[in-house]
């Protein structure tokens, strides 16, 4: 690991947003500390895996990303509830999802 990426990945676990990164596949590049507790599942486990793998297809999440990469644009749902898969209570978030798809590679099908 560079010292940049090390630098990212303490300033992206420090922040109080859950922030996770897509792959044009789909595939989950990126999991801050804060998105793993929300969550309530682990960077380890969800590294390289899908949002619908990580989190079933019928999450909040997941339709949420759905629906941004379907209309091209940024996109948000507030006060929704959100149950951890560790078991604990469930939680009240706000949740955005911003495309940033590239033109050159395809993108994964919801």
């Amino acid at each position: 690991m560079t010292q940049n990426s090390e630098r990212l990945d303490a300033i992206l676990d420090s922040v109080a947003i859950g922030i996770i990164a897509l792959l044009p596949d789909g595939r989950i590049e990126l999991q801050n500390a804060e998105a793993s507790r929300i969550l309530g599942t682990s960077s380890e486990l969800s590294l390289g895996r899908t949002l619908v793998d990580c989190l079933g297809a019928e999450h909040p999440v997941v339709g949420l990303v759905a629906e941004a990469l379907a209309a091209q644009r940024p996109v948000s749902s507030h006060a929704c509830a959100i149950q951890p898969r560790l078991g604990s209570s469930s939680l009240v978030v706000d949740l955005a999802a911003t495309p940033m798809v590239s033109t050159t590679v395809p993108r994964a099908r919801w």
